[in-house]
């Protein structure tokens, strides 16, 4: 189910509004500037005639930044691996969602407790992002603690990209060598130097060192613009602590960090793909903690796809990550709230979403599924009403009457499938229905869901001889590292 191309529902700044902004935002490049700690790009943006300053802060001129906003391309699309899967597609009015990532923990299916997540959870969750239909984007999910930090990201790339065909992140890069190993791996998942520029199908992020400054994470924006593939340009604009605790504040030092890094991008390659994706949050003044579940996450996440729609840039809105700690009412009615708002107002994607609880502290695969429910529902909400004499039905109305039902008219038969949203989770019987069926909650029917799939979803989209490409490589990868390769299997558990 894909939102139709239209305009968005939702509008929260005036057009004056987003100039202030903008005009705001340009002040606090040029005037406060932004600091790079790595080399290479100071050295990228002194060509360009930026002036530096010996701690690496960099002073943006009005016009470079601007000029860089029209460089950056304001649609792209991101093709999978598998032929079932379905493209992406960045700025033409669509929403897609995905799972979460990196989180420490998990919560297993029907457990209490949560334990720090393995290598298994990154290959389940995958599993679980390629079978649940309402997520056109993939994901691993969790950072294991059972694989060495030297070789996560080959490994975590492995595990990803053979169960998961839907276009995924890349992985994190933090250093050249990483860079290079996650570029050969792309090359050879994908067929060619080419093929990575063409499909974009893996991206990659980075976040801030802390406010107003980027340290090594810069490094996946330059290999990211090298290759032509997407920058995932991810600060985590928290009001209060990192950020300024009113939301106008946040969103101008939010912006400016993102433009920051635009420029950067465009000055190495001019038309290399670019997604603004802000994580927005605030810091909750009673318990010293971050909030990603609060309705100012929302509101920032809803003025974010506006602002990018200003800009003629792809967006993806962060969000979706509740604050509770389990799989329950909070938990749903947050990440309706906080995912809703930015697809209405434009959003072309909410990613680390689906199955993050807690603060971003773990995964629930319970959770996950019922993401996928509130996913679906997003996306009925997204399709709006569709106005023409089919639907307006004035004849059927007349041919029915007065007292009349439309049960079983051939009008009913022939729409009510794209008309209504079909729930594969929500309890819409009688109570004594449910009661028959074993009156089992949300929670129970989502751990049912995700059994099943966990029991049975075999991913089927990598050919044999790319498997033992991508398995030697990496092979290869850890035997430099000095660690020892551990077999990533594809499907169940055994």
């Amino acid at each position: 189910m894909e939102m139709s191309n239209r305009s968005p529902f939702l509008k929260l700044l005036s057009d004056d509004e987003l100039r202030r902004i903008h005009s705001a935002t340009l002040d606090l490049m040029e005037n406060t500037g932004i600091k790079f700690s790595e080399a290479e790009a100071q050295k990228i943006f002194r060509d360009a005639g930026l002036p530096i300053d010996s701690q690496g802060v960099v002073r943006f001129k009005p016009h470079v930044v601007e000029q860089a906003i029209r460089t950056t391309p304001p649609r792209f699309t991101r093709y999978p691996i598998s032929p079932q899967a379905q493209s992406v597609k960045m700025g033409d009015g669509r929403f897609h969602m995905s799972p979460g990532s990196t989180v420490l923990n998990v919560l297993d299916v029907g457990a209490e407790n949560k334990r720090p997540g393995t290598l298994d959870d990154i290959i389940d969750f995958a599993r679980m992002g390629d079978a649940l239909p309402h997520f056109l984007l993939g994901n691993g999910v969790v950072w294991a603690q059972d694989v060495d930090p030297k070789v996560f990201h080959a490994v975590y790339f492995e595990a990803l990209v053979k169960n998961c065909g839907k276009p995924t992140p890349g992985g994190d890069i933090l250093s050249p060598r990483i860079g290079e190993d996650l570029m050969l791996l792309s090359e050879i998942v994908l067929g060619s130097k080419e093929a990575m520029r063409q499909k974009k199908t893996y991206a990659f992020s980075g976040c801030p060192a802390n406010a107003l400054f980027w340290g090594e994470t810069v490094q996946a924006f330059l290999y990211a613009a090298r290759h032509g593939m997407p920058s995932n340009i991810l600060p985590t604009p928290f009001a209060g602590s990192v950020c300024p605790v009113t939301l106008a504040g946040t969103l101008v030092q939010a912006n400016a960090e993102i433009l920051s890094v635009v420029t950067l991008i465009q000055l190495l390659n001019p038309g290399a793909p670019v997604i603004y994706a802000p994580y927005c949050g605030i810091m909750d003044m009673r318990t010293g903690h971050h909030s990603w579940g609060c309705p100012e996450a929302a509101l920032l996440s809803a003025a974010v796809a506006q602002i990018c729609r200003h800009y003629r840039m792809p967006c993806d809105t962060i969000a979706g990550a509740s604050d509770s700690k389990v799989p329950d009412g909070q938990a749903a009615y947050e990440k309706m709230m906080v995912v809703l708002m930015p697809a209405l107002a434009g959003s072309d994607s909410c990613t680390l979403f689906g199955g993050l609880l807690e603060l971003d502290d773990f995964a629930s695969y319970e959770q996950l599924v019922i993401d996928n429910e509130i996913a679906g529902n997003i996306l009925r909400i997204l399709q709006g009403i569709r106005v023409d004499d089919e639907r307006m039905a004035l004849d059927v109305i007349a041919s029915i009457g007065p007292g009349g039902n439309f049960l079983s008219h051939e009008h009913t038969l022939k729409h009510f499938r794209e008309e209504h949203y079909v729930s594969c989770l929500a309890d819409r019987r009688t109570r004594s229905a449910w009661e028959a069926g074993g009156a089992k909650d949300l929670r129970r029917r989502a751990a049912d869901s995700a059994r099943k799939i966990l029991e049975t979803h075999v991913p089927s989209h990598i050919a044999e001889d790319t498997q033992n490409e991508l398995e030697q490589a990496v092979r290869s990868i850890c035997k430099r590292e000095g660690v020892e390769y551990r077999p990533i299997r594809i499907g169940p558990r055994r």
